[in-house]
């Protein structure tokens, strides 16, 4: 890997994480705040709403130039800031070493990064944003019809990922219309039937109940670990979303072993 193209992965891969802390404090609020938008008000310390300066918002660097604390209030930064950043950086890197820059590395890195959005919304706010959602399905789908080399993330010939769709949103749908027929209330989110109707697109229909068990009970050691938080509900999505990542993983690394192999 050349110096120069390193330089720029790796500065653009933490920009990216930089962009999803973004979207991981506002998206939940923009909803009920009018007032708060993607580029509205600039980026400020919530303790001391002071804005921060341009110098201070280049990734981990702008973190390491304040020691870790606001240079106006000297209140903690959080540190998820870094950790949103780094783990964009190591998934953006380990892509480009699996597979390169291409058509296909930059799909999958849209879907990782939608995915990463969602799950810290999820897991903050019980919050699954509509248009993330949908973008889901899009790229999946896209995903199928453009790939060549469907390896990395699916298994499946585009005919497969329509019947992903459906068993994925409705049974999801189906349970929870049976739990509201009981408890006349709604006990899954709208937005995880469309998430794991998504996920059915680049998996198809015969890793649904894989997910479904997976995720399930990722989702209730998620709630044990912070019983507090997820006292009265569960982030389903959350729990999908790490189940989807580690199905994936599993799958590569399982077709490369085969390849290597053969």
């Amino acid at each position: 890997m050349e110096i120069t193209l390193l330089v720029i992965l790796v500065v653009f891969f933490l920009s990216i994480g930089s962009l999803s802390s973004m979207l991981i404090y506002r998206l939940p609020y923009m909803d009920s705040d009018k007032g708060l938008n993607l580029f509205f008000p600039r980026s400020h310390c919530p303790s001391c709403n002071i804005v921060i300066t341009p110098k201070y918002l280049i990734p981990l660097i702008g973190y390491m130039l304040q020691f870790g604390r606001c240079s106006n209030c000297k209140n903690k930064i959080s540190k998820k800031y870094v950790l949103h950043e780094l783990m964009h950086l190591i998934a953006g890197i380990s892509l480009y070493l699996a597979l390169g820059i291409s058509a296909e590395s930059v799909v999958i890195y849209f879907i990782f990064f939608l995915f990463y959005v969602l799950l810290h919304c999820d897991l903050e706010n019980f919050y699954l944003p509509f248009s993330f959602n949908l973008l889901i399905s899009i790229t999946g789908i896209i995903y199928i019809i453009v790939s060549n080399d469907t390896k990395s993330i699916s298994l499946i010939a585009f005919n497969e990922s329509l019947v992903g769709f459906l068993l994925g949103f409705f049974s999801l749908w189906s349970v929870n219309y049976i739990y509201r027929l009981i408890k006349k209330k709604n006990g899954i989110g709208g937005g995880d039937f469309l998430l794991l109707g998504g996920m059915g697109i680049m998996i198809g229909p015969f890793g649904i109940p894989i997910l479904i068990l997976f995720g399930s009970l990722i989702t209730l050691i998620i709630g044990l670990i912070d019983k507090k938080t997820f006292k009265e509900q569960l982030p389903l999505g959350s729990g999908l979303i790490i189940a989807f990542f580690i199905y994936i993983i599993c799958n590569y690394f399982e077709l490369f072993l085969f390849s290597y192999v053969i």
